[in-house]
């Protein structure tokens, strides 16, 4: 009798926990976008500078004897020199200059974990068909024992 109280304490205590929801992880999708864009620069500033010695002859007529000049690689320039003038014109080029850039924007998704649904004390073929043949057998048992029943009131 000890025995038997025994296991089924055992029986009980071992039943009673419950079942873990199964997770699945979800791949990491990676994906990679290139895009290719024309970028504005704005050039530096760029400058000129002249530097000229003028002198006088002895019939006091100006005489240019050197002339030095320093400018950017973007400055196109003008020297003229008539009768005493000195005359300078400059050009720049335009301050705006465009880049290629490439972009990468990529885009992830986390793993994240994801329950997924089990079946649980799903029966195989042989338990449904025990159930059957026992439900027909109670069936058939509750039928003769009802039988025997108002057969022996009957005949008493």
């Amino acid at each position: 009798m000890r025995i038997t109280i025994i296991m089924m304490c055992l029986f009980l205590a071992n039943s009673c926990r419950t079942g873990q929801p199964i997770t699945t992880e979800v791949p990491i999708q990676y994906k990679e976008r290139i895009v290719e864009r024309l970028v504005p620069v704005m050039a530096p500033a760029d400058s000129a500078s002249i530097a000229a010695l003028f002198t006088c002859d002895s019939l006091n007529r100006v005489i240019m004897k050197t002339i030095d000049e320093r400018k950017g690689k973007s400055i196109e320039s003008h020297f003229s020199y008539t009768s005493g003038m000195l005359r300078y014109n400059f050009l720049t080029a335009p301050g705006i200059s465009y880049a290629q850039v490439k972009d990468s924007i990529i885009y992830r998704e986390v793993a994240i974990k994801v329950p997924v649904e089990v079946k649980v004390n799903e029966l195989n073929w042989w338990q449904k068909t025990e159930i059957y043949l026992f439900r027909i057998f109670g069936l058939i048992l509750i039928v003769v024992v009802a039988w025997v029943i108002l057969k022996s009131k009957i005949i008493l």
